[in-house]
C-alpha cells in the first residue's frame, strides 16, 4: 500500500494537509438581569489560548486550552472564520 502523504512532513503541515479541528472559545458580557441577581464575570484568561475559573471548593483553578479565546472586547466583526 502507498501513501499519498510524505512521512517526513513535519505535524503542523501534515495537519493542514488533513484538516484540524479548531477549537474557539467565545465569552459573552454578563447580561443585565445576571447582574440584577449579583452574579459576576468569574472567569479568568490568563493568556489568550486559556480560560480558567474557580469551581466550588477546589483549590486549583479548573483550566481549559482554545485555539482562540475571543475576549469581551473584541467586537463581533471581528469574530469571521479563522483559516
Amino acid at each position: 500500500m502507498v501513501s499519498n502523504a510524505p512521512s517526513s512532513l513535519p505535524l503542523p503541515q501534515m495537519e493542514d494537509m488533513k484538516g484540524k479541528i479548531r477549537v474557539f472559545c467565545r465569552i459573552r458580557p454578563i447580561l443585565g438581569f445576571e447582574q440584577d441577581k449579583g452574579q459576576q464575570f468569574a472567569l479568568n484568561l490568563p493568556d489568550d489560548l486559556t480560560v480558567t475559573h474557580s469551581w466550588k471548593d477546589e483549590k486549583k483553578q479548573r483550566e481549559y486550552n482554545f485555539d482562540q479565546v475571543r475576549t469581551l472586547s473584541m467586537a463581533n466583526q471581528s469574530l469571521g472564520v479563522i483559516t
